[in-house]
């Protein structure tokens, strides 16, 4: 009966400890600029898209594209009134493959080389993620902190750290 009574204390202990280590990281990572921009262009994100979906009241899928279409360039706008230094050039010039763009644009990140692998999963992704107002916010990143923040922005989105 000793013994199931030190188990037990052991498992509260480590759980206790992994519990304590998520919260430090999640507080950790949260203070980053990307994560910030993040919560920023979800929260834009959502009101804008409530706000048009509410004024247009979308019957059919070509209507909800349309409204996401709309609700994109008014999210550009806001940003642009918001940051007037913000460029967005180049996720218009490349469109679904900023992310990629960005990412492969050097041969590391985070310190480490990027394989040949690792390099069609991240193009394959990128289309799939590249599509949306992400991409907008990373530009934003990319003029308010630097190239490097931006890309790790783009890799922690491609990864699904960020969403």
């Amino acid at each position: 009966m000793e013994y199931v009574t030190y188990a037990v204390a052991f498992l509260v202990i480590v759980i206790t400890v992994c519990r304590v280590y998520k919260i430090i990281s999640y507080i950790l990572y949260s203070r980053t600029p990307r994560a910030k921009i993040n919560e920023l262009g979800n929260r834009l994100w959502k009101d804008l898209y409530a706000e048009e979906v509410s004024r247009s009241k979308p019957d059919n899928l070509v209507d909800s594209f349309i409204v996401e279409w709309k609700v994109i360039d008014n999210f550009k706008d806001a940003l642009k009134k918001a940051y007037p230094s913000a460029d967005f050039s180049d996720v218009e010039k490349t469109g679904g493959k900023y992310l990629a763009y960005l990412i492969l644009c050097e041969p590391t990140i985070y310190g480490k080389e990027i394989n040949q692998d690792a390099r069609n999963a991240i193009i394959a992704t990128s289309e799939t993620h590249g599509g949306g107002v992400q991409p907008y916010c990373v530009s934003l990143v990319k003029t308010l902190y630097g190239k490097e923040e931006a890309r790790k922005y783009a890799l922690d989105i491609i990864t699904g750290k960020l969403k």
